[in-house]
């Protein structure tokens, strides 16, 4: 018989599949049940490894090592910066706290290796460099450690010494650092016991008078950190001085932070998509990194300071971050602004009459 005379149903395609039976236990077990049971051993393998490398964590070890003054002292100055983030006994600890602050009062009495030896650069051009290097890192981990201890009694004297002017213009880094951590230390004071030493203040406002933009930005930042009158006085000081924008700006946030609405304008400006004026000595790619950044810390302030003061006339802002919604910011950018904009937006509707 030839195939025109064939049924219609022995032309389905059906005719030749197997019949269709339902799943077995096996079968379940190899499509789910396995793969579930790989991801979850590779889940808690992660675990375990991330455990061990926090468990470390024996923070007087890390002095010990450190005073063994060996090659990878610097990394272990590291370590114990790390490692007192998440260890609030360690953090709470004056005996340690004091060993640590004694350490680096130790290493601030001893000179800088020399930037350059004749004899030893013709045998190894990276010696000196190395050893100078490795001494500033060591020194300026040491202070962001004690800047996240939360016994001031111990830490403050080594930190104000290492806070000071330095004549060896390499040191700069060891001064930023101090005053970085001088700042973490008030903040983390802050619930607790703020800090009211006055020789604080007194070493930000000098250090916000500095003629080194990165002293000066640190300073600016620590006075923020510290608030009270007489920090919101230098603040305001800072905006009507000839400094770089980002030392502006610093000021402009502080001072938002505290609920006062005089750096409003350098706000606008930071939020301000046109805005190149911190800029121009970035590469492309750093460009548009540092100008997200400032956008992002302009609409928070934004918020910070509609949040701490009520009064505060903010409705100059609104046509500026409208820009950033139409303009090729970051998504995160976006949506900040677009947060930013609604409580605004509501702000000055309940202002109208």
């Amino acid at each position: 018989m030839s195939t025109l005379d064939q049924k219609p149903d022995d032309l389905s395609p059906q005719r030749n599949l197997p019949p269709v039976q339902p799943p077995t236990a096996g079968f379940i077990v190899q499509l789910f049940v396995i793969p579930a049971l790989v991801v979850l051993v590779i889940v808690l393998v992660w675990l375990l490894f991330n455990w061990l490398a926090h468990m470390g964590g024996n923070p007087a070890s890390y002095v010990k090592a450190m005073k063994a003054n060996r090659a990878n002292s610097w990394q272990q100055a590291y370590n114990l910066a790390e490692e007192l983030q998440q260890n609030e006994t360690a953090r709470n600890d004056p005996e340690l706290a004091k060993e640590v602050a004694a350490f680096l009062d130790e290493l601030l009495a001893q000179p800088l290796p020399p930037a350059k030896d004749p004899v030893r650069h013709e045998r190894d051009p990276r010696s000196e460099e190395v050893q100078r290097r490795g001494f500033l890192w060591r020194r300026g981990f040491l202070c962001q450690a004690l800047g996240q201890f939360r016994t001031p009694q111990q830490t403050l004297p080594v930190l104000l010494k290492a806070a000071a002017p330095h004549k060896d213009e390499d040191e700069l880094r060891i001064r930023v650092a101090a005053l970085q951590a001088l700042a973490l230390l008030a903040e983390n004071m802050r619930a607790t016991r703020p800090i009211n030493d006055p020789r604080v203040m007194q070493s930000l406002i000098r250090a916000s008078t500095d003629e080194a933009p990165v002293v000066a930005d640190a300073g600016t930042f620590g006075l923020g950190v510290l608030g009270g009158p007489e920090a919101v006085k230098r603040l305001k000081q800072i905006l009507r001085e000839a400094r770089p924008a980002d030392v502006h700006y610093n000021a402009a946030l502080a001072l938002a932070r505290h609920g006062d609405s005089a750096g409003l304008d350098l706000i606008s400006e930071m939020i301000d998509p046109a805005t190149k004026r911190s800029l121009t000595e970035e590469s492309e790619k750093a460009r548009s990194a540092k100008q997200a950044r400032l956008q992002l810390n302009g609409l928070r302030a934004a918020h910070q300071l509609a949040a701490a003061n009520p009064k505060a006339d903010l409705a100059s802002l609104i046509p500026v971050i409208q820009k950033v919604q139409a303009s090729a910011a970051p998504g995160v950018v976006k949506s900040e602004a677009g947060v930013v904009l609604r409580e605004l937006q509501a702000r000055t509707e309940e202002k109208q009459p």
